[in-house]
């Protein structure tokens, strides 16, 4: 009879550790280049969005690197782990070996591909939430060309 109530709790607890949480030293993971008015080669803006802060890192828990998703602490999906900086030239393992950020075809990079209504492989992103405005994907893609060497 223990066994069913073992289980009940740790099924608390892991549910209990799916929820966002926040990023205590967000500084470390800023390029020191992010997406603003005064970034944007082509007059542009991208507004008040900042693409590492409010859509790549957990920072607000609706992004891409919130607990459950890809924070690299509880499971990262595919490998990606979206909480640390370096991702230029790394590929996917179930993607074709797509990169992630592909310095050299910024609009074939996996991050940006995955964001469209169909990528070219496995499901849109963000998985089960609502997809990111066009405005923001723009801002993803001009962050990708930003930061890129």
């Amino acid at each position: 009879m223990q066994r069913p109530a073992l289980n009940a709790l740790a099924m608390v607890a892991m549910f209990s550790a799916g929820c966002p949480g926040t990023l205590d030293n967000p500084e470390r993971f800023l390029s020191g280049n992010t997406m603003d008015a005064s970034t944007k080669d082509d007059g542009g803006s991208c507004g008040s969005i900042n693409v590492e802060l409010d859509i790549l890192s957990k920072t607000t828990g609706n992004g891409c690197a919130q607990a459950g998703c890809h924070d690299g602490q509880t499971f990262p999906p595919n490998l990606l782990d979206l909480d640390v900086p370096g991702l230029s030239g790394k590929t996917s393992a179930s993607c074709g070996g797509a990169k992630y950020i592909d310095p050299d075809a910024p609009m074939e990079s996996l991050i940006y591909t995955k964001l469209a209504a169909a990528p070219p492989c496995g499901d849109q992103m963000p998985l089960d939430r609502d997809p990111l405005t066009d405005a923001e994907v723009e801002c993803v893609l001009q962050w990708i060309i930003d930061n890129t060497p």
